[in-house]
């Protein structure tokens, strides 16, 4: 008899996900942590992003250097586009967590570190 297929996942998904545009072209990400975390440690976490509304856009990946980290700076995006942004936890065993919700964030058309009224 089939039954079914589990998935190995390390931990749950990052929470609390934000998004705030740095300039023009990057974006810092923000979460918390997984609040479970299965079997193995977090070694890192993996940033996946794609503009949005583009059935065939590519996912582009960012992965942080420790476990400690959680936020990460995306550069070289398009500015007046939208992303979709994700967040997933890589274990030292290898296995992902479960994929965080998606976020989309609008990159803008003027900077936001610089003020209009100059």
């Amino acid at each position: 008899i089939w039954c079914c297929v589990f998935q190995s996942v390390c931990s749950s998904e990052p929470e609390s996900i934000q998004a705030a545009p740095q300039n023009l072209s990057s974006l810092l990400v923000i979460w918390e942590r997984p609040r479970a975390v299965y079997d193995a440690n977090i070694e890192k976490y993996s940033i996946t992003y794609r503009l949005a509304n583009a059935e065939d856009s590519a996912w582009s990946e960012y992965l942080t250097d420790g476990y400690q980290d959680t936020g990460a700076i995306l550069n070289d995006l398009l500015t007046n586009s939208t992303y979709d942004v994700q967040v997933v936890a890589i274990c030292t065993n290898g296995l992902r967590g479960l994929v965080s919700d998606l976020l989309k964030v609008l990159m803008p058309i003027n900077d936001p570190g610089k003020s209009d009224r100059a």
